[in-house]
């Protein structure tokens, strides 16, 4: 028996593997050659193209950016502005809510590119992205071989959440391939086949430096969802042996630097960042500031956020307990990688469906090992039963359009379209089962989801962009302000617009101030950004004229709330200025 089939508890020989199971691929391709379990240089390279072409189209046209990715691309720029890259601050007021990684990030993007554009701030994320398939793909290569890897890379491209993430620039694609990295390294070093202690002291150093960057990313929740799955595995093992992994000197220097280093320097320059990022994490997990959701809230939305691959995952993971394969540590690792963070987020009060994305990756390699279970299985369908699944999806299809057009009301034309290019190429794989090769049943497949997102962000997203409006003001009022006027933003904390608008900004979160501090301002005439409720106020204090507002307003806006650019003369000079022009 070699030494891989000994560490994965793999038959050593295909004779031996004639049990139930044979059917499953891991087992035949556990007892092959070493040179059979890694990522072949063709198969990375294919991830690497086809996720780029796949989540770099239109990546700044398809939408301005969001509130949520604001909140990460404002202290970009204004780091970038004022060279202060510990403290992270909107209009010049700390954000305190998150640690700095995914700010350093997009501003090493915008510096280094020169450009501010949306596709820019984004490019972090898309890399991320790509990193977690292609470290999912060498984790699944190392158990499983090449063909299965390549199939996880392409699912974990193309799941639902990469989609839609991966083309925000949010934390949470940086997060989970922090998370995966590190899983991925400590697999290397406690769950495949003994290593020189050389090479296993650097995948701790990676799987240290990797558990740090997820604290630097989104704070203590990273580093919890990779002990947590990381323990969980040890104690179900019982191999305690592998504690001499975490005690790797270099190892722990790395992870007491990312997690001392930047707190102390921003408790040094901002003392209550602290105390504000205390309560903003143990406020979400007490549920002080709300998100709380039903019971079992993650058991409905992960399924939703595999889409289309829930099926694959779940059927791999039922053949799996049938069939006794958890009693394998490979499949236990992911396994406890998947339950211990389900566990430690469904015990927090405030919950939201991309809290779920680290632990997703894992069901790309199960439902990587379903698909092609199944696409030899397919091989062996009698003629009526083919006949029966495409009139099934020719019928689904017509259902699905006919209901679109009743339905939708933006872009049903193109939703259709992609519709019917799903169904065809469905209709196309299962007549072609048995005259298409393996290779060429992928390239339909990924190529149908290739399709289907690139057409997505192409024809549908666009319409729902729900923000443009504001960064079309934020543009006018560019055009309109002197260069170097002040404008005031009054009562729109950390609001979408700011990274739009033309420096310089002075923001104030207490609308009830503003009219006192513009009556104290030296300037007689002010420009403010508020809402059109506000004007209502600065009346009191002096005359205002309605300049310009956002043509429409948002799904969860009231007109009361529609963004409006007002010029506040203060009542004095405005009388002044009156009586000399009748004389």
């Amino acid at each position: 028996m070699d030494a891989h089939a000994i560490a994965t508890g793999a038959p050593s020989c295909p004779r031996q593997s004639a049990h139930r199971g044979l059917a499953w691929p891991e087992y035949r391709l556990l007892a092959g050659p070493r040179e059979d379990l890694r990522l072949s240089c063709r198969s990375a390279v294919v991830l690497a193209i086809y996720g780029a072409t796949l989540l770099l189209t239109n990546l700044g046209s398809g939408r301005v950016l969001t509130y949520h990715e604001v909140y990460f691309a404002q202290p970009a720029k204004e780091m970038l502005a004022s060279r202060n890259f510990v403290v992270p601050a909107i209009n010049g007021i700390p954000s305190t809510d998150k640690p700095p990684a995914v700010h350093w990030m997009i501003a090493l993007s915008m510096h280094a590119l020169g450009s501010g554009a949306e596709w820019v701030v984004r490019l972090p994320s898309v890399i991320a992205a790509l990193t977690t398939a292609l470290a999912i793909a060498v984790m699944a290569a190392r158990w499983f071989g090449d063909r299965v890897a390549l199939v996880a890379g392409l699912m974990q491209l193309t799941a639902l959440y990469v989609l839609m993430q991966a083309r925000l620039a949010e934390a949470d694609m940086p997060l989970c391939a922090a998370v995966t990295i590190a899983m991925c390294a400590f697999s290397f070093a406690n769950v495949d086949s003994p290593h020189g202690r050389a090479r296993t002291r650097l995948a701790a150093w990676m799987f240290f430096a990797a558990t740090g960057l997820a604290f630097l990313i989104k704070g203590p929740i990273g580093p919890a969802l990779i002990g947590s799955g990381c323990a969980l595995f040890l104690f179900i093992q019982q191999d305690f042996r592998a504690v001499r992994f975490f005690l790797d000197p270099l190892g722990l220097a790395i992870l007491a630097f990312c997690v001392l280093a930047w707190p102390l320097a921003a408790y040094a320059q901002y003392t209550p960042i602290l105390e504000d990022w205390w309560l903003d994490h143990m406020g979400r997990i007490a549920g002080q500031l709300g998100g709380e959701k039903p019971l079992g809230f993650y058991f409905y939305t992960i399924p939703m956020l595999l889409i289309p691959w829930t099926p694959l995952a779940v059927l791999a993971t039922v053949g799996g307990l049938r069939e006794g394969r958890f009693g394998l540590p490979i499949w236990r690792f992911l396994a406890c990688w998947f339950v211990a963070g389900l566990v430690l987020l469904s015990a927090s009060k405030f919950q939201h469906k991309h809290y779920a994305i680290p632990l997703l990756p894992p069901l790309s390699i199960a439902g990587a090992l379903a698909f092609v279970h199944f696409a030899g299985r397919m091989r062996r369908w009698p003629a009526h039963a083919s006949i029966v699944v495409v009139a099934t999806m020719a019928g689904l299809g017509a259902s699905a359009v006919v209901l679109v057009q009743y339905v939708v009301t933006k872009a049903p034309t193109a939703i259709d379209v992609l519709l019917c290019v799903v169904v065809a190429a469905g209709i196309c794989y299962v007549l072609g089962r048995n005259r298409l090769r393996f290779s060429s049943q992928l390239a339909l497949v990924f190529g149908t989801m290739w399709i289907v997102g690139v057409g997505v962000q192409t024809w549908v997203m666009p319409s729902h962009d729900s923000y443009r409006h504001q960064r079309e003001l934020a543009e006018r009022i560019n055009r309109r302000l002197p260069r170097g006027q002040p404008l005031y933003m009054v009562n729109l904390p950390e609001n979408q617009i700011s990274y739009y608008l033309a420096p310089p900004v002075v923001r104030w979160d207490d609308g009830a101030q503003a009219g006192d501090r513009l009556v104290a301002a030296p300037a007689r005439v002010a420009y403010v950004l508020a809402p059109s409720w506000a004007a209502e106020h600065l009346a009191r204090y002096g005359d205002i004229e309605i300049l310009d507002r956002t043509s429409t307003i948002r799904h969860v806006q009231t007109p009361r709330d529609r963004l409006t650019l007002i010029r506040f003369t203060q009542r004095a000079f405005a009388a002044s200025r009156s009586t000399d022009a009748h004389h």
